[in-house]
This record gives structure tokens, sequence and C-alpha cells, in this order.
């Protein structure tokens, strides 16, 4: 099993640390020590560090003043499914500890440096022997031992993907480090991930029924030909949605590319099936579903070329819209669980909408790449 060796940050040169936690991030000691730091002149924080030693994913976050470091440890052992948590003192003086302590209120229950209990072990070997401690009292039975050179091929694969979305992408990702988990999980345990291209096509034009008060689609036969050069999402960016399957196979990142279409006019875009439900009901539905759904490009997406006479009816319908959005975010985690990342492709303003309900119910939200969106001269030509 490969060692990655840990940097300069994780083995240090002190003497002792300061053992202020061995079970997460918190309790009174962890708090006074956080405290301390806290009282020194501020100095700039090191980047969190991520590294593989002993086979161990390896997480160090290191808040640092004048008054010293607390170094955060984390650590994940997957083959013997234990992990730990651990937070070390390094102080730059005893004596600032000592009157620190000393000074602190209530006068009674007070934290002397005496009961700070100390390690002479360097931070990495600390947080390493804590896991060792917990595998030995784990029942959990070991799992295959990973294979750390196709890790090194998924990371590469993982940073290669990552490059080409900071490149093409008009908005930051979103979950960045799902997306690579995902790329590690597909090369170390074979299970599939997919980045999914959602689309609901625009229909026909919209009218006001007077009698009913609501925004209804004008039902007509919209020619294959029109449709396909009329849509946005449909043709036009297929060279982009070319760019992305070509980095997902020259970068080995492993994702199937899902192009999935809302088939809300089949007039247009699948015609056999028309032949299957009838035309009755193809109709009867068409005029159920865009009461609402499938209005959502002209009138929420174009709202600035709305009518002024249709205005007053803009808020019901971008409510049921807002709630279209939210189920369907939810819908995905059905079907996909948390292995599908979202080829965005509509207002980056707004992408939010779709993890609402997800939020509600405790699910992580859809991670998101940014890359179907034509840019030119620094600015989001179809960013509507």
């Amino acid at each position: 099993m490969g060692v990655q060796l840990p940097s300069p940050t994780l083995m240090s040169t002190e003497s002792d640390y300061y053992v202020v936690s061995k079970n997460g991030f918190g309790g009174p000691k962890f708090r006074v020590a956080e405290r301390f730091i806290e009282s020194g002149d501020n100095c700039p924080n090191p980047p969190p560090e991520y590294s593989i030693a002993a086979g161990i994913y390896v997480t160090v976050v290191t808040q640092e003043s004048s008054s010293g470091k607390l170094i955060k440890l984390s650590g994940r052992d997957p083959t013997r499914k234990v992990q730990a948590k651990v937070a070390l003192l390094s102080v730059s003086n005893k004596d600032n500890l000592a009157s620190f302590l000393n000074s602190r209120n209530p006068l009674s229950g007070k934290i002397s440096e005496y009961q700070l209990p100390t390690t002479e072990l360097e931070p990495l070997q600390f947080l390493l022997s804590t896991i060792a401690k917990a595998a030995d009292n784990s029942t959990a039975p070991r799992v295959d031992t990973i294979d750390t050179n196709k890790l090194k091929e998924a990371d590469a694969s993982a940073k290669k993907f990552q490059e080409f979305v900071m490149q093409n992408s008009v908005a930051p990702p979103e979950r960045p480090g799902r997306i690579k988990q995902l790329i590690r999980d597909q090369a170390l345990k074979g299970e599939k991930a997919f980045i999914l291209n959602w689309i609901c096509p625009p229909g026909s034009p919209l009218q006001l029924d007077s009698t009913s008060g609501k925004l209804y689609r004008q039902f007509n036969r919209l020619d294959f030909d029109m449709c396909f050069q009329n849509d946005y999402r449909l043709y036009p960016r297929l060279w982009l949605e070319r760019d992305l399957c070509q980095a997902i196979a020259e970068t080995g990142s492993g994702f199937e590319y899902v192009k999935a279409v809302a088939d809300d006019n089949p007039f247009c875009l699948y015609s056999p099936s028309v032949k299957i439900d009838g035309v009755a009901t193809t109709m009867s539905n068409i005029s159920a579903y865009t009461q609402y759904a499938s209005t959502e490009l002209d009138v929420i997406a174009k709202h600035t070329q709305l009518p002024d006479e249709l205005k007053p009816f803009l808020r019901p319908l971008a409510e049921d819209v807002i709630r279209q959005y939210a189920v369907e975010g939810y819908i995905l985690y059905e079907a996909f669980k948390d292995n599908v990342v979202l080829a965005w492709n509509e207002s980056t303003r707004r992408s939010a909408i779709i993890d609402s309900l997800r939020k509600a119910k405790g699910i992580p939200p859809l991670p998101k790449i940014y890359v179907l969106h034509e840019k030119k001269e620094g600015s989001i030509i179809n960013d509507f």
C-alpha cells in the first residue's frame, strides 16, 4: 500500500502538543484553545491540506495566530471503516497560555494548563495512532484494500476534469468535492455516475383566457425543423455538449452523459408517442401541462418581454414554476441518489431553485457545472 508523505504542516518541530480533543471539534477544552488562538495577533491561515498516509485519507485545517496553532485533523480508514477527528494545540509561549487560562471566568470550573494532556507524537502520527486504536476496537468487517495506483489515476482524472470545468464554466461549480468523489468511486468501486443535461423545450406562444383569467399556451403543430432551429437548448448548443463529452472521455472521468428532453410537444419532438397515446389524449395532456409547467421559458425567463396586460398574472405562474423546479430536483435524487452532476443550461441566477425541496428534506444540493453557456467577450450570451 502506497504512502503519500505529509507536508511540513503535518510534521512539526514542536516538542509536544496539548491534546484539546480526541473525538471531534468541540467541547470545553477545544473551545478554550480556539479562544486562546483568537486572543493573539492574526496570522494568515494556511489552506486546508489533503493527503493519504498509510491508506488513510487525511484532512488538516490549521488556525494560526501569534499565540500559536490549533491543528484540526480528520482521518478516515476506508478499509477498516473507522474515522477520527482530533485537535492539537501548539503554543508559542506556555506562560502566555497559563496566564490566559488563569484570567478566564468563571472562577470555578476553570481549565488549567495541567488539565490539558500532552503528546510527543507529531499531529499526523497522533491521528494515525487514534485511528489504529479505533480500528482495533471496531467490529466492522475489513473491506478490500484500496488500489493506490487506481486512486492516483482517479485523482489525476478528477484534476483534469476540474480544469476543463474551470476553463469553460461561466459560474463556479457547485459541490466540486462531490464531483471528485464520484470520479473516485467510479474508478475504485465501479459505481456509475452521470452528468445530466435536463431540458424542457419552449413551445408555442401564450394567450390569456379572459374567462378563467389564466395563461394558456396556444396549441399548434410546430414542424420538426422549426422546433430544432428555434429551441436554443436542443440544437444550437450541441457544440458545447460535444466539448463536454470529449472532456469526459479524454480526462478518463468515467461519467455517463445523459440528455433528457421533456416531451412537452410530442407532435414536434417524438411523434411516435402521438401514435401510442392518440391525438385526443396528447392534446388533452398538453393543455393541462402547459397551463403552468412549460411556460417557464416564455414568462419567467423572458419576463422582460412579457406584454403589459399579462404582467399581473406573473406571480401565480412563477409560484407554479418554482414548485415544478423543486419537484424536479427531488425526482432527480429519487432517480440517481447523489450520483448525478447537473449540467445546468438555464439562467445561472436561479439555479438554486431546483434544490429548495431537497433542502427542506435534508438532501444535499445537486452538484452543478455551468459549461453549456456560450461566452463572448467575457459575457454570457444566453444567461436570460
